[in-house]
């Protein structure tokens, strides 16, 4: 994992409506973001908790929230998203984890994997489940 007080690595991604997110865009928020997938069932068993987090911590003029899929199947992905009602943006590109430049910048060995990156577009934490990421969230 990239310790905290490093710079975020760079994202920049069409996000679900043709959008292009760059990360580099939201400095002066603070930006959570998800790594995840459809087929990963620890990602799923996350998303109740994700959905209550968010209606704590929504996007507002000081944070936002991006989730970041690991799905090479975009027509899962899209019928998950559908399912799911995800009110925070949604990314992905088809690309496998594993393959993935994102998953190799961030150096994921693990998902659900959630980066918190501060408004100065450093890594100020990371969690592995919406409860440890709520930890990160209340000292920040």
């Amino acid at each position: 994992a990239i310790m905290p007080g490093k710079p975020a690595p760079a994202i920049e991604r069409t996000d679900v409506n043709g959008k292009t997110f760059r990360l580099a865009d939201y400095k002066g928020k603070v930006v959570l973001i998800d790594f995840w997938a459809s087929w990963c069932g620890d990602c799923r068993r996350e998303f109740a908790a994700l959905k209550k987090l968010y209606a704590k911590y929504p996007n507002n003029k000081k944070r936002v929230w991006v989730s970041i899929s690991f799905d090479h199947k975009t027509d899962v992905w899209a019928q998950m998203l559908r399912k799911e009602k995800f009110p925070w943006l949604q990314i992905c590109n088809g690309q496998p984890w594993k393959q993935n430049d994102i998953a190799k910048a961030y150096d994921l060995h693990w998902i659900p994997t959630f980066y918190v990156v501060s408004p100065k577009g450093k890594i100020v934490g990371s969690a592995i489940t919406a409860e440890e990421l709520e930890k990160v969230l209340e000292k920040i």
